[in-house]
């Protein structure tokens, strides 16, 4: 019998992928483009991020748990859908590797000041190729057991609740905001991931509970982003935050532990488990649609050439207002296709089946 993600892998997945290097930085984009009490904002992306999953779902049950691709390829040429796949393997390995190139950035700058970053990407390139060669299963079983590594990350924030203040919210909404479209498009960011569910179709058994499984896990990301973004918005006061530019990382630097000193290099080194699984599951989905476009060749020599074409690609982007802006351009268009892609396949489906109901 072939094996299936369960619930419990699915949600898990879900929350690894969505969790990554955005929350390191975003209570100060929220301060920065809503303004005072831009925690609140998270509830309006949140509900937007709902309603995308709700299409997908809806793909899920038209399609009767088919696989997006072969939904694809049965109604659209091979030709016109070649450069397609080729465009979003382009932009889901650049997400990948964005990811990972940020983390490796700030790593350098905190831990290993004398070592090239090329050195350290590369090793954790070939952690997540060893990953994803393995296949969706062993992806979801990796990040459930990075879940556990990490989950306790949480409870650090109890140790600055000391300096909480609620008078720090004021009782002002969203005043000082600089750009409320672009803060909306920024904090969606830290919510991608969940749109990758729409290729777990073929992995999870038929039921209800697949969306189930994806709303959980992006209620869980949900309530992380809101339980970090409360303790930053308490914490700092609004124009220090707005001048951060990592402030879960400051945030770091104010826990004392009488038997280690500097736990926040200790502390950043965990979070590399959350940027594997995000590259992960973004170089799986590019290998997913790659294998479309050339059958032929084996899955491992593409995801190899995947990884090397993006580890060549970061050498090329070494400043991390570059990686900022590559992450944003990258992301800004994940979210055209994590709309875009589920509402192409409803109106295939919708067709088909008007087709066979007029047979």
């Amino acid at each position: 019998m072939k094996e299936k993600l369960s619930q419990f892998h699915i949600t898990i997945l879900i929350y690894m992928t969505q969790v990554g290097i955005g929350l390191l930085s975003l209570p100060s984009t929220l301060a920065e483009y809503f303004g005072t009490n831009g925690w609140l904002a998270l509830f309006l992306v949140f509900g937007i991020s709902c309603l995308n999953i709700f299409l997908i779902h809806f793909v899920y049950r038209l399609g009767d748990g088919k696989s997006v691709l072969e939904i694809l390829e049965s109604a659209i040429p091979k030709f016109l859908l070649t450069p397609v796949y080729l465009a979003c393997a382009v932009v889901w390995s650049f997400i990948g590797c964005m990811v990972i190139q940020e983390y490796v950035m700030l790593l350098q700058m905190i831990s290993f000041p004398t070592t090239p970053s090329y050195i350290l990407k590369l090793l954790i390139d070939f952690f997540v190729l060893m990953i994803i060669l393995k296949g969706i299963y062993v992806i979801g079983k990796t990040s459930t057991a990075f879940f556990y590594l990490t989950i306790w990350l949480v409870l650090l924030e109890g140790f600055v609740l000391k300096e909480f203040e609620f008078a720090r919210f004021t009782p002002f909404l969203f005043k000082g905001g600089t750009d409320f479209m672009k803060g909306l498009l920024s904090t969606y960011f830290s919510f991608l991931g969940y749109e990758l569910s729409i290729f777990l179709f073929p992995y999870v058994e038929k039921n209800r509970k697949f969306t189930r499984a994806v709303l959980t896990g992006n209620f869980f990301s949900f309530i992380l982003y809101l339980s970090v973004a409360l303790v930053a918005f308490g914490f700092f006061s609004f124009q220090e935050l707005r001048n951060q530019m990592y402030p879960i990382l400051d945030l770091f630097s104010y826990i004392r532990l009488p038997f280690i000193e500097r736990i926040e290099n200790l502390l950043f080194g965990f979070l590399l488990y959350l940027m594997v699984s995000t590259a992960a599951m973004y170089y799986w989905a590019a290998l997913e649609v790659s294998q479309r476009i050339v059958p032929r060749l084996k899955r491992n020599v593409i995801a190899f050439v995947i990884v090397a074409a993006m580890f060549a690609v970061s050498m090329q982007i070494d400043v991390l207002s570059d990686v900022k802006k590559f992450s944003a351009l990258f992301s800004t268009i994940q979210i055209g296709i994590s709309f875009g892609l589920p509402t192409l396949l409803l109106i295939i489906l919708l067709i088909k089946r008007r087709s066979r109901l007029h047979v």
